[in-house]
């Protein structure tokens, strides 16, 4: 066969798979777009139109940042403006960006709480006035019987210690911990703190020093600290004892049913309910 004509071959084999290609494209188009239309149509069928205003109040999904791969509603933030039909400008002050763009999938209404404000427990009364915050303040007693209005301000002076905001400790009972046989003293470096947590750390150390809560010791086994945010935006020290558990012997405690301590309150008159300022001290 000549040159001329197996070149001819060539070029038109080419040119109809071109076309073949440039078709086929075309059908893969039109049936990705019926395919497109027809998921929006189901996801939108049980959707809502949600849109924001410029200054409301929001909650953010954002990444954590030890665990990227898991995120956790943050806030509350103010929306800054609105740039398309799902896009907003948030404002995150506290986070590495001061300013991102969010899609509206990513935002979350922010309902204040609305709490009443707790009454604080008489330290002191005296002819129907209350103690607080180094002041004498008026406090209604009508709900209760005269006799007892009268036994109410020896009741708070003789157990004043009780009713404190600072956390204290018991000498009625010990705490031991018991190792399995063999245990060798874990001892471990501190982890490495952010300077503002560092000095969180430092000031509540030399506040449970002051208390007596805790003391200085040297011994062979030392833990790590951490710090770990509370819901009210402070610090809560924390003690990694994770090794030292593992070298404890298991102690077989069975803890009360729920449910059995609820029927038992059925006949009862009178419950009170106890209010702990640190929970991280009742056990030392």
């Amino acid at each position: 066969m000549p040159e001329k004509v197996r070149s001819q071959y060539v070029i038109d084999y080419v040119l109809q798979l071109r076309e073949r290609i440039r078709t086929s494209l075309e059908i893969v188009n039109a049936n990705e777009e019926i395919a497109k239309k027809r998921s929006k149509f189901w996801y939108d069928r049980n959707t809502k139109p949600v849109s924001y205003k410029e200054g409301q109040l929001v909650l953010v999904l954002i990444p954590l940042i030890v665990k990227p791969l898991q995120a956790k509603f943050f806030g509350p933030y103010v929306i800054e403006k609105r740039i398309g039909e799902v896009d907003y400008v948030v404002r995150t002050p506290d986070r590495r960006k001061s300013r991102r763009v969010v899609h509206v999938n990513l935002l979350k209404k922010y309902i204040a709480r609305v709490t009443d404000t707790p009454t604080p427990i008489a330290i002191v009364t005296l002819a129907g006035q209350v103690l607080r915050d180094g002041k004498f303040c008026s406090v209604s007693l009508d709900h209760l019987e005269l006799e007892q209005r009268g036994q109410l301000p020896s009741l708070l002076v003789q157990f004043k210690d009780v009713f404190d905001d600072k956390p204290g400790r018991t000498t009625v009972v010990e705490h031991t911990i018991e190792l399995v046989p063999c245990a060798r003293p874990v001892r471990q470096t501190p982890y490495r703190l952010h300077p503002e947590k560092q000095r969180e750390v430092n000031t509540e150390i030399a506040s449970l020093l002051d208390q007596g809560i805790m003391e200085e010791t040297n011994n062979p086994w030392a833990a790590p600290i951490l710090v770990f945010p509370n819901p009210d935006g402070t610090g809560r020290l924390c003690v990694d004892y994770r090794r030292l558990n593992n070298l404890t012997e298991p102690n077989p405690f069975s803890m009360a049913h729920i449910d059995a301590l609820l029927d038992r309150l059925g006949g009862d008159t009178f419950m009170t309910k106890l209010e702990k300022s640190r929970r991280v001290c009742d056990v030392g």
